[in-house]
């Protein structure tokens, strides 16, 4: 399954994607990345959960791989943006769980070297396990300490970064693009409007 790298460009081109405002400076472009990476990554805090428990669904790629845990994530998420009045918490809190959903669908096209192989997608509806034929990205060693730093992690997280960085920067330059017409039709308007 990617790594935390491949997580948060896939996370970031859709928040970027959705609302442009996410690149209007340098400020919101940062919170997009910090919020890319926490709901794009979110999904294996599951990680520390299997580290502590023996119950099977509480392990790695069950529950928090499923969309109705993403579902419920952005519920909760819409219900804590009200409860700190966040302006339009509905949206905002969709943006978030499509960010976390960016997750279900980067591992779906990778390579998975446990088992059950893949991700359950409908869980808790059944435990059966979705991956694709076509592996996309390779899966990252996490055994020891030292499998971090593997010529194969190496090597995974190349291939996501040639992939999704390029994804990542055509969403940042699109959203670039779309505020610039946004303001060159708002500036328009406005000029009309000063001259009738």
């Amino acid at each position: 399954m990617p790594s935390p790298v491949g997580h948060t460009l896939g996370a970031y081109a859709a928040l970027v994607t959705l609302d442009p405002r996410w690149v209007q400076d340098r400020k919101r472009n940062l919170v997009a990345l910090g919020l890319a990476f926490t709901f794009g990554t979110m999904a294996d805090a599951d990680f520390i959960v299997a580290e502590y428990s023996n119950n099977p669904a509480l392990h790695h790629h069950f529950f928090t791989h499923s969309i109705p845990f993403a579902v419920g994530l952005m519920l909760v998420t819409i219900l804590l943006l009200k409860l700190f009045r966040v302006r339009r918490p509905l949206w905002y809190g969709f943006m978030l769980g499509v960010a976390y959903g960016t997750h279900l669908l980067l591992d779906y096209f990778a390579q998975d070297g446990s088992t059950p192989v893949g991700i359950p997608l409908l869980w808790p509806f059944t435990i059966r396990h979705f991956i694709t034929p076509v592996n996309i990205f390779y899966s990252i060693h996490r055994g020891e300490f030292t499998d971090l730093f593997s010529f194969h992690n190496f090597v995974a997280i190349l291939i996501e970064i040639l992939i999704l960085l390029p994804i990542a920067l055509l969403a940042h330059w699109y959203a670039k693009r779309r505020l610039s017409k946004q303001a060159v039709t708002h500036f328009s308007a406005r000029k009309d409007e000063i001259a009738s």
